[in-house]
């Protein structure tokens, strides 16, 4: 679906060039529109998604069969003198139209066939996305540095106190700091962490202060327990209770203490109770004042990444593959969708846009350097396609970056392609000259739409940086 929508934005940068619907491409863009308004109902009655491929399949075809047709038209236009240079416009970017419409449809399609295997698994199903999980070593240092001062200062306490239970306090924090260290908002999962103990910290009173001073077999014991553990485990069904149900369900044996020959006594409950409630008020606490959560700086590291992502896929010896771009940008939008509360909010969306913007760029540029590797473009085009490259090679940089400089050497790359492509006369050159001239005007496109979030001397919507 990510790539799907990539390749939308494809579509939608190449409709911004004027002459740009013809004929051939407002009728098949017609049918595909009709097509995608009915899919949602033909998908919903839970019926064969064959019919459904079968007619997507005639629309690829159709695309397909009008594109070759746009370029056939196209070449018997240029050989044929004088020229019509207004007409073999319209031809020649009705059918980059109708090529990047065809391959809109390719995705859709596979987008239908997982979907299809996601709602009918088949036995015996083996397959498996290859797609891996990147670290980010900033975050690792800053969240092992974070848990590691927590749990020296809780030790420190325990010494400068002489606390006889500073010992117990100390493990609890421990154990809160494996918990959540990993996590980019760790305060406020011990928020609700510290809710779920207050609860099993008075449950634990009254089933050791007066439930369990009463049974004398085991079956009575477990009667006891059966409906505060049944709470705990209810409580995991609702999603806005979960981390409180981990608390409570970690909780509740070690507060309980129960024995073979005996319970937990008053005294041993509230020794234990009061270092655990500390504990975890002290490393909320902590979470909160060292190197605390920021938005902003996290939003700002995942721009910037971007940015660099860009530079690195144009001068990278041996290019990514374009699952690893796509990877990338589907853990972006995890991080940005994690970090930030109100998923209708202006800034994410914001930046949500500028991620599939970035992916849409990074995928135009692996295609534009398997064009050059081939060789084929005629020497000024390869030119000025590799200056474009070699500006997007130093796309990044915190205050003063090569925004304008890279966006003026993509307009002019596209300038020139299009007045090299109108007189070339050999097809296969020609070909490979729209595809890289495709790929230039949605590098162009997207740099323009989204000036803000590429340009790296603006701070954007990070209030902390402007």
């Amino acid at each position: 679906m990510t790539v799907l929508m990539s390749r939308g934005l494809d579509l939608a940068a190449l409709l911004q060039v004027p002459d740009s619907n013809g004929g051939h491409y407002q009728q098949t863009a017609a049918d595909v529109s009709h097509f995608l308004q009915t899919l949602p109902g033909r998908l919903d009655q839970g019926q064969s998604i064959t019919p459904v491929l079968q007619d997507l399949d005639e629309l690829c075809a159709s695309c397909r069969q009008l594109a070759a047709s746009c370029l056939d038209e196209e070449m018997v236009a240029a050989m044929h003198v004088p020229v019509d240079r207004a007409e073999e416009r319209v031809i020649s970017r009705q059918g980059q139209l109708l090529h990047k419409l065809g391959e809109m449809m390719d995705e859709l399609r596979l987008a239908l066939e997982q979907f299809d295997m996601s709602r009918n698994p088949q036995p015996h199903d083996h397959f498996r996305y290859a797609m891996r999980t990147y670290r980010d070593w900033r975050m690792a240092f800053t969240n092992s540095l974070r848990a590691s001062v927590t749990i020296f200062c809780s030790g420190l306490i325990w010494v400068a106190t002489a606390w006889p239970d500073g010992l117990t306090f100390m493990m609890f924090v421990s154990i809160v700091c494996a918990l959540f260290s990993t996590l980019e908002q760790p305060a406020m999962a011990t928020k609700a962490f510290l809710h779920g103990t207050i609860c099993v910290i008075g449950m634990c009173g009254l089933l050791d202060l007066w439930v369990l001073a009463q049974p004398t077999t085991y079956e009575m014991l477990a009667l006891c327990l059966a409906v505060p553990m049944l709470v705990g485990g209810l409580a995991f069904a609702y999603l806005p209770l979960i981390l409180a149900a981990v608390a409570y369900n970690l909780f509740l044996p070690i507060l309980v203490g129960p024995l073979n020959q005996g319970r937990m006594d008053e005294i041993l409950y509230f020794n234990t109770a009061l270092p655990l409630l500390l504990a975890m008020v002290f490393a909320m606490w902590m979470y909160r004042v060292f190197l605390p959560f920021d938005p902003d700086g996290l939003r700002w590291d995942l721009r910037l990444t971007i940015l660099r992502s860009l530079r690195r896929l144009a001068s990278q010896r041996v290019p990514e593959l374009p699952a690893e771009v796509v990877g990338r940008s589907v853990d972006g939008f995890v991080r940005l969708s994690s970090m930030t509360p109100d998923k209708k909010s202006f800034v994410l969306n914001r930046y949500l846009s500028g991620v599939l913007s970035g992916m849409t760029i990074g995928l135009n540029v692996l295609r534009l350097r398997a064009i050059l590797a081939q060789g084929v473009l005629p020497p000024g085009a390869q030119r000025a396609t590799q200056a474009m490259m070699n500006r997007m090679q130093r796309f990044t940089g915190r205050y003063g970056g090569q925004y304008g400089r890279t966006a003026r050497a993509t307009r002019l790359a596209v300038a020139y392609l299009v007045q090299r492509e109108q007189v070339e006369t050999n097809l296969s050159v020609r070909v490979e000259m729209l595809r890289a001239l495709a790929s230039l005007r949605v590098i162009a496109t997207e740099l323009e739409q989204n000036q803000d979030f590429f340009d790296a001397s603006s701070p954007y919507l990070d209030k902390a940086f402007s």
